[in-house]
């Protein structure tokens, strides 16, 4: 399902407008799905690969899908996928480094488990919603726990 490019988000419900897509999202709660995982407007509105269903950032997803949707798209969506795959989010307890995974107490749909790489951030900091973002503020948590200081791009 994820390898193939023409798979569509299951969330997806179509052209709505966003009042519909608000009582598409209060009708169907999506109680079954984790909480920062749940589905957001765009996702809803915005046809969409199933990838960025699993990312536990809100408002990242909502910019992206947004942002790839108009008629002239604001991301190159296989640059976004090839940062993705370079390591550009870590999902830590899953995540080694240099290529070697864990076993072990990893949440992917927690954003807690989650660091984004400085460069990362510095290339997508737009969509991240900058130093407000979930993304940079849950990175930042993490350069405090090891003592590092983060510095927004």
């Amino acid at each position: 399902m994820l390898s193939n490019p023409e798979t569509e988000s299951p969330f997806y419900r179509g052209p709505l407008s966003k009042d519909v897509a608000e009582m598409v999202i209060t009708k169907e709660r999506f109680d079954n799905v984790a909480l920062h995982l749940r589905p957001t407007i765009a996702q809803i509105r915005h046809r969409h690969h199933p990838y960025l269903d699993g990312l536990p950032f809100p408002t990242l997803r909502e910019r992206i899908i947004e942002a790839c949707s108009l008629e002239s798209p604001l991301l190159d969506e296989e640059d976004l996928c090839d940062d993705l795959g370079k390591g550009g989010l870590i999902c830590w307890g899953s995540y080694l480094g240099a290529g070697n995974r864990a076993t072990g107490s990893g949440a992917p749909w927690d954003f807690r488990s989650w660091e984004a790489q400085p460069w990362f951030l510095r290339k997508w900091w737009f969509f991240i919603g900058g130093s407000q973002g979930e993304l940079f503020q849950q990175t930042r948590w993490w350069h405090e726990m090891r003592g590092d200081r983060l510095i927004a791009p």
